[in-house]
């Protein structure tokens, strides 16, 4: 197995839908490693469903033997904008009450200039996109790859960046977390726990991650 240090460089404005408080729209500093694993192209999304297929998505992620973890961006910048959908025509409040659609609001985006990073988790040859899109307005992202030597342990380690709660396999026993709530799973910061970790070596200094990590936990 191989484990690559990314970098995302954010080359245009990215936005999640992270938190809704009325009309302000706010995107919070994490990527999910589910949003990630199709920008990769490790899986297609199929926008004319009306379901949700991450479960058939990821089973065949798991089966090619990929992994991303969520990203964590340290120091987020942000872009605060409007947007205003509305006619003339019409009266608003009655439009949104009949609408799933927010016509009119703030939104909060993180801004040209950010720089998020993770890990990749490969048993196989995986393709290298240079640059993928991310959020609902597609922006644009350059990823930049550092390979990184490791070593599997067994002890006490507190976890670096974020892990995906549903992930996380049963065997891992957890001493303590911070929770993210965030749609369509909640995250682990400041994981701390014991069992099988790896322990890895980047250009920064090492970290620690749970082994046996994979998309959905036991799909």
């Amino acid at each position: 197995m191989e484990i690559y240090k990314y970098t995302l460089e954010f080359k245009e404005e990215v936005y999640f839908s992270s938190q809704e408080i009325d009309i302000f729209f706010s995107t919070k500093p994490i990527i999910g490693n589910y949003a990630l694993a199709y920008a990769m192209n490790w899986c297609n999304s199929k926008y004319n469903q009306n379901y949700v297929s991450y479960e058939d998505d990821f089973k065949m992620v798991n089966h090619k033997g990929l992994y991303i973890i969520p990203a964590i961006i340290k120091n987020p910048k942000y872009n605060i904008f409007t947007f205003n959908g509305l006619s003339h025509s019409y009266y608003h409040k009655m439009q949104r009450a009949q609408s799933n659609y927010p016509q009119m609001g703030k939104i909060k985006a993180l801004s040209t200039g950010n720089i998020a990073e993770g890990f990749i988790f490969a048993k196989g040859e995986f393709r290298k996109l240079s640059y993928i899109r991310l959020g609902k307005f597609m922006g644009k992202v350059k990823v930049i790859y550092e390979k990184c030597d490791y070593k599997v342990i067994e002890e006490e380690k507190e976890c670096y960046g974020l892990v995906n709660s549903l992930d996380l396999h049963d065997d891992f026993e957890i001493k303590n977390f911070d929770l993210i709530n965030v749609h369509p799973v909640s995250l682990f910061k400041n994981l701390k726990g014991r069992g099988k970790m790896y322990e890895i070596k980047t250009k920064e200094g090492t970290v620690f991650y749970p082994c046996n990590i994979v998309f959905g936990g036991s799909l």
